[in-house]
C-alpha cells in the first residue's frame, strides 16, 4: 500500500511539471511555422475557431479541463488562439497568432508541440477556405 502511495504521488509531481504557457511554448523553434496568407485576419480567425469547434475532439481527460481562449484585438488587428488542456497539471499544446500585415492579407505563426507538420498544414487549408474535417 506505501508503495502504490509513493508511485501516485511521484506520479502527481511529474504531471505537475507538465505546466507550461503560451509564451514557454513560443520559445520552442522546433515547434513555430509561420506563413503569409492572402486572406483577412478576421476571416482567418473565424476559420480556425469554426473548425475547432466543429472538427476537434478535445483530449480525454478523466479530471480536468480543456483551454481554448480566444484573444481577439480588433483595433490592433490581431488575434491569439491558445489550446491545451489542464488537470493536475497544464499543457499547451497549440498557439496561433494572427495579425494582420496588409490589407486582407494575414501573418499566422503558429507553435505546436506535437505533430508540428501535420497540424501547420490542417491551419493553412482551414485558413485557405477548406473546413472539412
Amino acid at each position: 500500500m506505501r508503495k502504490l502511495r509513493v508511485t501516485t504521488f511521484a506520479a502527481l509531481i511529474a504531471l505537475s511539471g507538465c505546466a507550461s504557457t503560451p509564451d514557454g511554448l513560443r520559445e520552442n523553434v522546433s515547434g513555430k511555422r509561420e506563413l503569409v496568407l492572402s486572406v483577412g485576419y478576421q476571416t482567418v480567425l473565424k476559420r480556425l475557431v469554426d473548425h475547432n469547434r466543429k472538427c476537434v475532439g478535445g483530449p480525454l481527460l478523466p479530471i480536468g479541463s480543456v483551454i481554448n481562449d480566444v484573444d481577439h484585438y480588433p483595433d490592433l488587428r490581431t488575434a491569439t488562439i491558445v489550446r491545451g488542456a489542464q488537470g493536475f497539471g497544464r499543457d499547451i499544446f497549440q498557439v496561433y497568432d494572427l495579425v494582420e500585415v496588409a490589407p486582407g492579407a494575414t501573418r499566422l505563426t503558429m507553435y505546436f508541440r506535437y505533430w508540428a507538420d501535420r497540424d501547420a498544414a490542417i491551419a493553412k487549408r482551414v485558413a485557405e477556405g477548406d473546413g472539412s474535417c
